[in-house]
């Protein structure tokens, strides 16, 4: 906008320096300059407003993922925490049987329960991890301040428990080893 501003103020001293010159030369010169004035205030708003555009797409995006994106994410990791401590209850009482201090019950079903959400929360994070990682690209991991510690635990998270879950869990060498993340 200021460069507009700029040349609109360039092409009023040039008018008025025009109009103080006598003769056709300087009216022919006047109508050019004025031609090329207008084509180059066309194209910078052009590019402006394409520049704008983009700007705010990229801005409503960074703004989302940095505001109510956020927010849903923690509310599915707190979630997700309820899921975890409710598995760990029912490690517990697997225990308990096997020390026959409790009876042993079918929680097969609980297991089956708790393991759709496990997946779930980890679509959920990957989701998170890559359209972060397409909105920040490299400004995710390292900005002007350093490097941003947070997303580079939170990018290392969401790969232990892709290993996990999805991974390693085809090898028998998984599936539960990480079952806290």
């Amino acid at each position: 906008k200021s460069t507009i501003a700029n040349l609109a103020k360039m092409n009023h001293n040039h008018a008025r320096m025009s109009h103080n010159h006598a003769g056709k030369s300087s009216k022919r010169i006047e109508l050019l300059s004025n031609y090329a004035f207008e084509s180059a205030m066309k194209r910078l708003a052009s590019e402006d407003l394409k520049a704008t555009a983009c700007g705010d797409r990229r801005t409503r995006a960074r703004a989302f993922v940095s505001g109510p994106l956020e927010m849903i994410v923690g509310v599915l990791i707190v979630l997700n925490v309820f899921f975890v401590f409710f598995e760990l209850e029912l490690a517990g009482q697997e225990v308990g049987v096997a020390l026959g201090r409790e009876t042993a019950q079918d929680n097969s079903l609980w297991y089956a329960v708790l393991d759709g959400f496990s997946h779930f929360f980890t679509v959920c994070l990957c989701l998170e991890l890559l359209l972060k990682l397409a909105v920040f690209r490299g400004e995710m991991f390292y900005d002007h301040s350093g490097i941003r510690k947070f997303n580079v635990f939170d990018s290392v998270v969401v790969i232990v428990a892709v290993l996990d879950r999805w991974i390693l869990s085809h090898f028998a060498l998984g599936g539960g080893a990480f079952k806290i993340l």
